[in-house]
Order: structure tokens, then C-alpha cells, then sequence
């Protein structure tokens, strides 16, 4: 993806708009969704990446590990 290197550049908006992207067409893209929330913490939009980081902890409720991985 596209989004994964402009992630790995610190391209962070431009990582985001390809999520963004992603998730229109695929809601439930969980990897999309987690590396969303990333981008947009590393923009300091909080709320966005809690919203995202909720999304995808939805989407994993059995997997109680990803929600510390989440808030690293």
C-alpha cells in the first residue's frame, strides 16, 4: 500500500488520506483502521485516532494483547 510508505516517511497526512481511502471502501480493514489511528496520533488528532483505535479493538474484542499494543 501506498499508505505504508508515506507512513514510513512521516508522510502522515498523506498516509492518511490513503486510509482514508481504504476504509471507505473496505469499513472493516482492520490493519487500515489501526495504521489510521496511528498517523493521526502522530498528528496530534487524538480523537481520531481514539475513534480508530475503538473501530479496530471492536473488531478484535477476543484479543485483549491488541489493546495494549494499541496504546503504545
Amino acid at each position: 500500500l501506498r499508505a505504508e510508505i508515506y507512513s514510513k516517511k512521516g508522510e502522515w497526512a498523506n498516509a492518511i488520506r490513503d486510509y482514508d481511502a481504504v476504509i471507505r471502501f473496505e469499513p472493516t480493514n482492520k490493519p487500515a483502521l489501526f495504521n489510521r489511528a496511528f498517523a493521526n496520533a502522530r498528528l496530534n488528532n487524538y480523537d481520531k485516532a481514539v475513534a480508530d483505535y475503538d473501530a479496530y479493538l471492536a473488531l478484535n474484542p477476543e484479543k485483549p494483547e491488541d489493546k495494549l499494543n494499541a496504546l503504545k
